[in-house]
């Protein structure tokens, strides 16, 4: 049990390998398993072209499409292939004609068989990761390779398996021999050494206890001779069947900051001989995924509200060291001649590390980008440095602007925070990346005036990329703090599963009933929305479609304004200094006796108040 293959299916993302397998394949093989990655979603998008793109990981616009187009081949003696008029109507909300996502389902079929017959017999195990869209694509393989292969063990693993959800795989999916439910690293490696030191057991290849003619894929039984975990010996983190066939499963108990280095060299070679729009497309676009840390620093403490990680991940938080930091950000930044962006993905650096990590990147010689993923705490200080560093983009975690939803949401930031790393991401030219987040539960309609109205005093700063329903996930506070009517998987998954599967294990996206309308009904667009709802997306339009919004000083205390009309302000030398003392967020005390001079600067939209914190709206 020394060879494995680890494989990315489509359709994930053509021009960002994956963060996981590029950790994993170098800590495998430094614990001396020999280790290969085939990245298949470039290999597909070769097939059928620039439509990947619109189906892909990098900006997926649906999760069920995708997976359409591998479920009959991931279930072929379901009901998975019926041709649902509603799944049409929902293609065709997408653009997507009947007659091409057919056609593309036939292609997705026909590349599965053919990668099915590989040589896989050199490898003792095939791993397959797994994100919210290739899910059904890695089943397809994975049935497909037992099927071919009986001998050769299948695995499945990726960030967004659910404990539940890799149960239920192992349960009723026979050619599922074992799901990975959190860190991969330290649980593969375990499950290799105990494999290796088990004696092989006799056993019915794709039999199981369930009566249920559906499951069997594969006519003829074959009994083979296969390592298995017994109920004794279970691996933390590692999801199996024991002797008995009983599904046994231990939760890992601490996360950890691997010191190895990424590996991308297989995934750069999958392009190379890729047709030119596809090859391209990669080289302008190539992201490719740092990881500093696991979990959420915050999360670590008390989780956001709508959260939807794995558990694992929100209750803990590992970090890189800062030498190590700046060795993986070293060696991304040199596996390819000009990657368009190294993007620290899944990673929220400490604060401290910001100035000494990043004055270490720009010695670095290359023309890339850096995008980072943050919570809003950054100061000015932290932009400064940024900026001197060549950091062209942040993903920040900015959901609302408005305060009484950000406490709802119990978000560890305030809404002056916020305001102040979109101000300081505006004034040195680092685009932030935020999402408005509306439909919170316990929400009041009234709130959204308010929303509405700091939308348009903020037009001058970056907008949101869009708006969107929060949705009531699994693994999320709220999923275990509220009783929601009639809560039940989202219907589409009944077109991509089988019937004998339990949707209520697997789904991540669940449809209820509210006060205001069915979650059915598509009403993450603008006219379909409620009334107060509307109103962010009146504001969104208008912020988005708008001409090039400032609020800027021009000369001795004046102020040039043109968000809602053009106009200069003419303030007195008191409101001056106001503004300059919360140019970054000042607490209502320090500042409580210039009621008069604050209170004109909040009239005149330039000075925002979050019910605890100042900070000055205008962008010099």
């Amino acid at each position: 049990m020394n060879r494995l293959a680890l494989i990315d299916m489509p359709f994930s993302t053509v021009n960002m390998p994956s963060s996981g397998l590029s950790v994993l394949k170098p800590y495998l093989n430094r614990n001396g398993f020999d280790t290969k990655c085939f990245h298949y979603q470039v290999e597909f998008a070769n097939i059928i072209g620039k439509t990947y793109l619109s189906l892909g990981y990098t900006h997926p616009i649906d999760i069920f499409i995708p997976r359409w187009c591998f479920s009959r081949m991931a279930f072929p003696d379901s009901d998975v292939d019926r041709l649902n008029y509603e799944m049409y109507q929902h293609m065709a909300r997408f653009n997507f004609s009947i007659l091409e996502m057919c056609k593309i389902r036939q292609q997705a079929e026909e590349f599965t068989r053919k990668i099915s017959h590989r040589e896989w017999d050199k490898f003792d195990i095939v791993g397959f990761t797994v994100n919210s869209i290739n899910t059904h694509a890695a089943l397809a393989a994975g049935r497909l390779i037992k099927q071919n292969y009986p001998e050769t063990l299948i695995v499945y693993g990726g960030n967004s398996l659910r404990d539940t959800e890799g149960k239920e795989y192992c349960k009723h999916l026979p050619w599922v021999d074992y799901v990975v439910i959190g860190q991969g690293e330290r649980a593969m490696v375990e499950l290799l050494q105990k494999l290796n030191s088990n004696k092989n057991v006799a056993r019915d290849n794709y039999s199981l206890s369930k009566n249920n003619t559906q499951v069997a894929v594969i006519e003829e039984k074959k009994t083979i001779s296969l390592p298995i975990i017994t109920k004794t010996d279970t691996i933390p983190g590692i999801i199996c069947r024991n002797e008995n066939g009983d599904i046994e499963y231990t939760p890992q108990s601490k996360l950890s900051f691997y010191d190895v280095l990424p590996d991308f060299s297989e995934y750069l070679n999958s392009f190379e001989n890729s047709r030119p729009d596809i090859k391209e497309y990669i080289s302008k676009n190539m992201y490719v995924p740092v990881s500093m840390s696991h979990g959420c620093f915050y999360g670590n403490k008390k989780s956001c509200q709508f959260c939807s990680d794995p558990s694992l991940s929100l209750s803990q938080y590992a970090k890189a060291s800062l030498k190590q930091a700046v060795a993986i950000m070293k060696s991304a930044s040199e596996c390819h001649p000009n990657p368009k962006t190294l993007e620290l993905t899944s990673s929220i650096l400490p604060n401290e590390y910001v100035p000494e990590l990043f004055d270490e990147w720009s010695k670095i010689d290359n023309n890339s980008k850096l995008s980072i993923m943050h919570v809003p705490w950054f100061t000015k200080d932290h932009f400064s440095s940024l900026h001197k560093s060549g950091v062209k983009e942040i993903y920040l975690g900015i959901e609302q602007v408005q305060p009484d939803l950000v406490k709802l949401m119990k978000k560890s930031h305030t809404v002056a925070q916020s305001l102040n790393c979109l101000k300081w991401g505006k004034h040195y030219g680092i685009y932030i990346a935020w999402m408005l987040l509306i439909r919170v539960p316990k929400e009041r309609e009234e709130w959204y005036y308010e929303v509405a109205a700091t939308m348009r005093k903020i037009k001058h700063f970056f907008p949101p990329r869009h708006i969107q329903n929060i949705e009531i996930m699994p693994d999320t506070p709220y999923w275990n703090s509220y009783v929601f009517d009639e809560l039940r998987p989202c219907h589409k998954y009944s077109y991509i599963y089988p019937s004998y599967l339990d949707l209520n294990n697997i789904a991540w996206k669940f449809d209820y009933n509210d006060d205001y309308y069915k979650f059915t009904k598509a009403n993450s667009l603008c006219h379909d929305a409620p009334p107060h709802h509307k109103l962010a997306f009146d504001a969104f339009e208008e912020w988005t479609n708008g001409t090039d919004y400032k609020l800027e000083f021009i000369e001795h205390n004046e102020v040039f304004d043109n968000r809602n009309g053009e106009k200069t302000w003419s303030l007195t030398d008191a409101e001056m200094d106001i503004l300059f003392l919360t140019e970054e967020p000042v607490h209502k005390n320090r500042i409580k006796d210039k009621e008069c001079e604050i209170n004109s600067l909040l009239d005149k939209d330039l000075l925002f108040f979050d019910g605890s914190h100042y900070i000055s709206l205008v962008c010099d």
